[in-house]
């Protein structure tokens, strides 16, 4: 006997699966993050390329510089976005797919630490505190 699919669990299930592709994450404030994520079928692992609507929305606690970009796609299923980040804080960064019926809140969110960098002194290299 084999039990049958329980039509509540599978509507739970997103249609897609993220996983964030950067390993950077404690960055230098000022720089620039270059975010990397595949987004995949949860199911097979199929990647979902070719989406022109991907947007990254981020943002640094509790609630600042708030942005929102497009990412590109860069290879199969994998996006890219370059996300400034300008002053020293936590980041929170989310994903969304409209096309997908995939808000903001439906994937798992990144968070990165931007670290303050101590200016060099006069000829020397500068320190990360």
């Amino acid at each position: 006997m084999e039990a049958e699919k329980n039509p509540l669990i599978q509507a739970e299930i997103k249609p897609v699966k993220i996983e964030y592709l950067t390993e950077e994450r404690n960055p230098n404030a000022g720089e620039n993050l270059n975010l990397r994520f595949r987004l995949s079928d949860p199911h097979t692992g199929e990647a979902r390329g070719e989406l022109t609507d991907v947007t990254v929305k981020y943002y640094r606690a509790p609630r600042y510089d708030l942005k929102v970009l497009t990412a590109q796609h860069v290879a199969d299923g994998i996006y890219e976005a370059e996300l400034p980040l300008r002053r020293p804080g936590g980041y929170y960064i989310f994903v969304s797919a409209p096309s997908l019926k995939l808000g903001y809140n439906d994937l798992n969110y990144l968070t990165v630490m931007a670290n303050k960098v101590a200016l060099a002194p006069e000829g020397g290299a500068a320190a990360n505190p």
